[in-house]
């Protein structure tokens, strides 16, 4: 039988969240894309247990200005556009 691809979840808890990321982020093949309000809301996810060659994005506000500069900067110096 071939699972649903948009099957639903019925989930409680922070932890049942959790845990079906934790779960299906060890699955992801190619890239995985987690939207979080606050970067702190992302260290109770095992982002060392997904596979090396996956591409992990994280986006979540910003709210202090010297955060925001460093980011721009890093990012700026990644793509040599200093």
């Amino acid at each position: 039988m071939m699972k649903n691809k948009n099957q639903l979840f019925d989930i409680n808890s922070k932890s049942g969240i959790l845990n079906k990321i934790n779960e299906i982020s060890k699955r992801a093949i190619s890239s995985i894309l987690i939207v979080v309000p606050k970067l702190k809301d992302i260290e109770d996810i095992c982002l060392y247990e997904i596979k090396s060659s996956t591409s992990i994005r994280i986006a979540c506000k910003v709210n202090h200005l010297e955060i925001f500069d460093e980011l721009m900067f890093t990012w700026k110096c990644k793509n040599k556009e200093l």
